[in-house]
């Protein structure tokens, strides 16, 4: 009976998934990451929003050896999400050489996000479930970007980097509207 008890008074910590997104220097701008963590509250202690997303780090890269110092320091999160068009082909073998020369094993993944556009939907939609740091580019970018600059992106590099990784949280919903939430203990 004692240990029952003392189960329920010392539960074990939920994992979060944290993953990171990298958004590419170009046209002047520095490269660009922002660690995304999924916050998960206890169920008998909230009852509306059990999961939301929190931005744990941002770094504003000026150089290369800036972004990969940056990720070697990267705790409990070896997946940078960015993508990997033909465009960015010199910094994905930059990026490799370096995972190779300092055996990392931070992986890079391509992103899921479709394109800008598109990934901004899904920001929306997380947003007012978010905690952001207190000095967060990509809340400052958040708060000054307008519809019309949709086009042009490079400017607004934090969020840029947001919308990389914003998609490995995407919630799947079944046809009759109820979510979809995947046993993570069999992913660990």
């Amino acid at each position: 009976m004692e240990v029952e008890q003392q189960k329920l008074s010392n539960p074990k910590p939920i994992s979060r998934r944290i993953f990171c997104g990298l958004a590419w220097p170009e046209k002047g701008y520095p490269a660009y990451c922002c660690v995304l963590g999924e916050r998960i509250v206890a169920q008998e202690k909230s009852f509306d929003t059990p999961r939301g997303l929190e931005i744990f780090m941002e770094c504003e890269a000026k150089t290369l050896s800036d972004l990969f110092e940056f990720l070697s320091n990267l705790k409990r999160c070896n997946i940078v999400c960015a993508s990997m068009d033909k465009k960015y082909y010199n910094y994905v073998s930059e990026f490799k050489r370096w995972r190779r020369e300092s055996f990392s094993s931070t992986r890079l993944k391509a992103t899921r996000s479709l394109n800008f556009e598109a990934s901004l939907m899904k920001v929306s939609e997380e947003l007012p479930s978010m905690v952001f740091p207190e000095d967060s580019l990509v809340k400052t970018q958040l708060s000054i970007f307008s519809k019309n600059k949709l086009t042009d992106n490079e400017e607004f590099y934090a969020i840029k980097a947001l919308t990389m990784v914003i998609g490995e949280f995407s919630r799947r919903v079944q046809s009759d509207g109820t979510e979809v939430i995947p046993k993570r203990s069999a992913w660990y």
